[in-house]
């Protein structure tokens, strides 16, 4: 009997070792460095001086400090511009692209939101930041 529960509080110090050692958590930081999605742009809007026709795209948004929004088309990278995070109320109930119009009339992307997330990436002022040329 002795034997038993000897064997037994080994095995659970083993379990415990285990459970709590550097290479348990291997890969599994904070979260993904990299969100990606696809995202529908409804009408022609401009993107950091890209015009976008109205079409899907993939969205890359790159979490890391500046945080980055890259859209492609077809594979290729079409607009980069930085975005800022913001802390939505409640998590949304589906993928959004806002635009807003300008006096002349034309459209630009100005906030994207991913379906189920709480935050929003509200594109920022891009001096400074390399732009894609046209494809």
């Amino acid at each position: 009997m002795k034997f038993c529960c000897t064997s037994f509080g080994l095995a659970v110090v083993a379990v415990a070792a285990l459970a709590f050692s550097p290479s348990a958590f291997a890969g599994q930081g904070k979260g993904p460095s990299t969100l990606k999605r696809t995202v529908v742009i409804q009408n022609a809007a401009t993107l950091g001086g890209s015009v976008l026709a109205q079409g899907q795209y993939d969205a890359e948004i790159d979490l890391a400090e500046p945080t980055v929004l890259i859209l492609k088309r077809d594979k290729k990278e079409v607009a980069r511009v930085r975005v800022m995070r913001k802390d939505l109320a409640s998590a949304s109930k589906y993928d959004r692209v806002d635009v807003r119009t300008a006096n002349d009339g034309s459209k630009e992307v100005v906030a994207i939101i991913f379906k189920g997330a709480i935050e929003s990436f509200l594109v920022a002022d891009n001096t400074g930041v390399a732009l894609v040329d046209k494809p």
